[in-house]
């Protein structure tokens, strides 16, 4: 059995709008079980990309009695999705997968592209950028020992005793609003 890789596996869940189901008089003017049965079939379209259109077979497919999908499986129901070769499909989720896709793929490209300009500019590294790179490690490491009201001040290029004295005049100014 081949496994998918993370990148081929769709995603393990869809967005449900709960303003835009209410707001459709499709899904208002539908009785509790009617609604159950369309939220399974969303489900089931979501994992399996389709739903089985024969009642006999959705009923085994989703584990209820063929007169229970009979009795709920109305025209408001089927209304929301397109029958196919006996298949039913949701082409609302379908168009959520496909944004889903294109959204992984740019995001894909992105992370390439970051890589490649990444091993571009690391590969043509001047013997300045070395020495840069090296003389900011030098303070990195030098800045581990110091605490960290020191570190500030010396990225800020003023001593610690400047500082102070300028905190100092701060705290000793007196503000009028």
């Amino acid at each position: 059995m081949k496994f998918k890789s993370i990148f081929d596996k769709t995603a393990p869940a869809f967005q449900f709008y709960a303003s835009d189901t209410m707001a459709d008089r499709r899904w208002r003017t539908m009785s509790l079980q009617e609604r159950g049965l369309k939220i399974t079939l969303d489900c089931e379209c979501w994992t399996n990309k389709s739903a089985p259109r024969d009642i006999a077979t959705l009923a085994k497919c989703i584990g209820y009695s063929y007169e229970e999908i009979e009795h709920s499986l109305t025209e408001r129901v089927i209304s929301f999705y397109e029958v196919n070769n006996n298949e039913m499909i949701s082409p609302e989720l379908n168009d959520y997968k496909f944004l889903l896709d294109e959204r992984r793929k740019k995001m894909s490209e992105g992370g390439k592209k970051t890589q490649a300009a990444k091993k571009r500019n690391n590969s043509f590294d001047t013997l300045e950028g070395n020495l840069t790179r090296s003389e900011k490690n030098r303070e990195e490491q030098n800045g581990i020992e110091m605490n960290r009201e020191e570190q500030v001040f010396i990225k800020g290029k003023l001593s610690l005793e400047e500082m102070k004295e300028f905190v100092d005049e701060i705290e000793n100014t007196e503000i009028n609003f």
